[in-house]
């Protein structure tokens, strides 16, 4: 974004006139400030009045077409309390309802869809896998990504599809999603993506500012050879090499990120 402001400013703003000097953050903003810009560009769209109006009359056409769907949505406003209330949508057609009760009760899959396709509000998606490819099975919006809306999301569908009791959910590295699902199905256990921990391990040894670049090969694979063991006694020799590796004792900040975010999960993964 920053090279973009600059060539603007050059190309555009100031095309062959002086420059103005680059500690004017009115035409240099620092990153900071553009992240700023950005954010509350990306937040703006969070309760926008005429995009709930939109949605509650799609809805309304969705009913008339599909009366057998189920969809719920609550708008953003505040209540007569002077409380706020959260937005909430959750939607689920009737041969989805189908689907996830033959396929969901084994592995249910909630995928943070958002993350990767840059929505300005969280979308998740339940997904199953069938006998031919992966199903998405449900979809809901919330307001905010924390453990209450999950939670309340996650009851709904659990409300509308009483046979459906996962033994095991597939999610990836998010505190306030595995809060949301071992409160709403405390019988089930929770499992961590490979892709989003894989996606997690090498965004994390790509910073430089973590003095690990250069050496990102070596980690990876010796965290691979960790989270893909298949017995304990494998997993502990991995462990045991990484632990007594050069790069471990010498790099702070590996030790730190692995041995408090990763290493309580072990029981997880294993």
């Amino acid at each position: 974004m920053k090279r973009h402001v600059d060539a603007f400013v050059l190309k555009e703003l100031f095309l062959g006139l002086e420059l103005p000097e680059e500690t004017r953050r009115r035409y240099y903003p620092t990153r900071k400030d553009l992240a700023n810009l950005m954010y509350k560009a990306k937040s703006e769209g969070h309760d926008s009045t005429l995009d709930q109006e939109n949605i509650l009359d799609l809805i309304e056409q969705w009913k008339m077409q599909n009366p057998n769907d189920i969809i719920f949505c609550r708008p953003s406003c505040c209540t007569t309390e002077n409380k706020h209330q959260t937005f909430l949508f959750c939607y689920q057609k009737d041969w989805q309802q189908r689907l996830l009760t033959i396929y969901g009760n084994h592995i249910t899959l909630l995928d943070a869809t958002y993350r990767t396709t840059r929505y300005a509000l969280p979308l998740f998606f339940l997904c199953v896998r069938s006998n031919v490819c992966y199903l998405v099975v449900g979809a809901f919006v919330t307001q905010e990504e924390n453990t209450a809306s999950i939670k309340e999301a996650l009851q709904l569908f659990k409300n509308w599809n009483k046979e459906w009791k996962p033994k095991c959910f597939l999610v990836d590295f998010c505190q306030e999603e595995i809060n949301a699902i071992y409160e709403t199905f405390p019988a089930s256990k929770v499992l961590l993506c490979d892709f989003h921990r894989e996606k997690a391990w090498t965004e994390w040894t790509r910073k430089k500012d973590h003095n690990v670049y250069d050496f990102r090969k070596t980690i990876l694979s010796m965290l691979r050879k960790i989270a893909l063991a298949r017995t304990m006694d494998e997993h502990q020799n991995s462990l045991k090499n990484l632990i007594e590796s050069k790069i471990w004792k010498t790099c702070s900040a590996l030790r730190h990120w692995f041995s408090n975010k990763w290493l309580p999960e072990i029981e997880v993964k294993i």
